[in-house]
Parts: C-alpha cells; sequence; structure tokens
C-alpha cells in the first residue's frame, strides 16, 4: 500500500476476514497444521497475495474479547487474507492445497456447526505494512470495529487516516495499522492492528496524538458499541505490500 490513505475505488485490493469454528481444541490444532501447509502457495506470485495472516484468541489475562465468544476462545482461529483483486481470491479455490484442506475439514469434521464465516472488507486507510524495511512478524493482532453514527463513517476514515502518520513515523513497534470498510456494513469500520509484542501495544495507548485522535472519533461513533478482540498471531503468518510475502523469508531470518 504505497500510501497512508487508500481510496478504495482506486485501488483494487480485496481483505477477506476469515473466522473457523473448529469442533474442538484438538481440531483447532489439525485446522492449525493444515493452514501452515498452504502458507507456500501465498508466497509465490500466482496467489497474488499481499497478506495471509492468521491468528488465535489470546491467552493473556483481561486481553479484550468481545468479537470472540468466551466458549469458543479455545476454539476458534482467524486470519486475513488480502488479495490484488476479486479474481485473485477465487483463483485459490481451484487450488489443490485448497481442494485438500476443504476434503479434509469434512471427512473428519474438523468444524463445528458453525463452519467458516468470511467477511470482505476493503483497506482503505492506513498502512497494512511498511515500505522501508522488512517487517518482523508480530506477537499481537488486535482487531477492533466501531460503529458509526449514520453519514459519519468518511469522517471517522479521514481522522483515523491522518493519525496513520504518526503510527508510521513514530511507533516502529506498530507493524499494521490499517482502517477497512464494507458496502454491506456502510456504518461499520474495521482497524487492523499489529504490534511486535506487548511492549508496542502498551505504549501505542498512550501518546496524546492517539487521544486526539479517539477525541476526534469520539462524536462519530457508537462508543458503547465499539468491539475489541486480542489475538496471538502465528509464527509463520507473512504481511507485506508485495505480491508474495516479498521480503517474508528477511524476516523469518531476523526472527530467527
Amino acid at each position: 500500500m504505497p500510501s497512508a490513505t487508500v481510496d478504495r475505488h482506486q485501488n483494487n485490493q480485496i481483505a477477506l476476514l476469515c473466522t473457523l469454528h473448529a469442533s474442538s481444541t484438538s481440531a483447532k490444532q489439525k485446522v492449525t497444521d493444515l493452514l501452515s501447509t498452504g502458507r507456500e502457495y501465498y508466497t509465490t506470485g500466482k496467489a497474488q497475495c499481499t497478506t495471509w495472516c492468521y491468528f488465535t484468541p489470546s491467552t493473556r489475562p483481561k486481553a479484550p474479547s468481545q468479537l470472540i465468544s468466551k466458549d469458543e476462545k479455545e476454539t476458534v482461529v482467524a486470519g486475513f487474507e488480502i488479495y490484488s483483486d476479486k479474481q485473485a481470491l477465487s483463483t485459490q479455490q481451484n487450488e489443490d492445497w485448497f481442494k485438500n484442506f476443504q476434503k479434509t475439514v469434512k471427512e473428519e469434521k474438523l468444524f463445528n456447526e458453525r463452519g467458516e464465516e468470511q467477511v470482505v472488507w476493503y483497506p482503505t486507510a492506513g498502512f497494512v505494512a511498511r515500505e522501508d524495511a522488512a517487517p518482523p512478524y508480530g506477537g499481537i493482532v488486535m482487531l477492533a470495529v466501531f460503529t458509526c453514527k449514520e453519514g459519519k463513517r468518511d469522517e471517522v476514515v479521514k481522522v483515523v487516516g491522518s493519525y496513520t502518520e504518526f503510527v508510521r513515523e513514530n511507533e516502529p513497534g506498530v507493524l499494521t495499522y490499517c482502517t477497512m470498510v464494507r458496502p454491506k456494513a456502510p456504518n461499520q469500520i474495521l482497524l487492523f492492528e499489529r504490534y511486535q509484542d506487548s511492549k508496542a501495544l502498551g505504549a501505542h495507548g498512550t501518546t496524546k496524538e492517539f487521544k486526539a485522535m479517539f477525541k476526534g472519533i469520539a462524536p462519530h461513533i457508537e462508543v458503547k458499541q465499539t468491539k475489541l478482540q486480542q489475538f496471538e498471531e502465528f509464527d509463520n503468518a507473512f504481511v507485506s505490500n508485495v505480491i508474495g510475502g516479498g521480503r517474508h523469508e528477511v524476516a523469518v531470518a531476523a526472527k530467527l
């Protein structure tokens, strides 16, 4: 994503938020292992995928948990996949690994009755990854869903988009800070955030710029309807501005 603000009408990127409801904790582990086998496909140019980032609900005491029900925290796997366009999103369905994934899930009954939920979002402000360096894998993922007052969504996107410049320049521990919208929920905004560690997450909300940003959007959102969820990112996830993950190999080496 070349700039801090992105007009979704000029950028064809499409993001898929997947929530997988495993039938048990052992099924969750099997689903996690199966997902990891598909990672190599997403790191090829064929996939036209810039982001393949999966995560599980945080086990940290008192971590925000308002998107995943308490009784499913031990069995849910969630993730973001971001593609260059809608066609790229559909291409994966013909891949052998994907067909095998679906077959195994069905035969071994790895999902409960809720199955797999997929929601399409469109990046519209902020950054998915930094351009100036190979981004390290994150340790923490935060998802925040804001419900805007009627007709105020664009104002909220504008305020958050401007604030993103401060985050990019001053908070290197924030690896992703991307606002997303979708036509089917015209009053909702999803903020996709990744942090290198808990220190970076803790520091993020203490700055005067953060407080000013929240003060700026508060009149335009239903504050009590805001929902937050903290996750722990897979070790082998990747996020990039480049198709196939770009310099993800460098990031792996840096982590080792």
